[in-house]
């Protein structure tokens, strides 16, 4: 016999993903540029921090989260630089508003089909 589920993964990331919509609803794209450099910083400020407080306690791996679960090979600050970063989230975005035209398009084309 199966246990209920404690803990449904799919609905967190969902949830993750509502929040995140809606933090960034109505903003420019060059404010949603910001804010994902913004949040890439503080990430990587925080594996910062994580890294360094493994090395103290003399261990190679860094705990993720509350699962206990580690990560031995957690992407480094220097990998890549903040620009590198944002191009690419530039690129993304760029992306994003050109499928949101088409989608927009889309729908304004149905909904005309439908009125006439």
């Amino acid at each position: 016999m199966r246990r209920p589920k404690s803990f449904d993964c799919v609905e967190m990331m969902h949830e993750a993903g509502r929040k995140v919509s809606e933090r960034l609803r109505g903003m420019t794209h060059e404010e949603r540029m910001e804010y994902w450099r913004r949040q890439t910083e503080a990430l990587r400020r925080e594996q910062a921090r994580l890294r360094a407080e493994a090395e103290a306690r003399g261990q190679a791996a860094v705990a993720v989260g509350d699962t206990g679960a580690t990560m031995s090979t957690l992407p480094t600050p220097d990998e890549t630089t903040a620009e590198e970063d944002a191009a690419y989230l530039a690129e993304r975005m760029e992306e994003l508003a050109k499928f949101e035209a088409r989608m927009r398009a889309t729908l304004e084309e149905r909904v005309a089909a439908t009125k006439a």
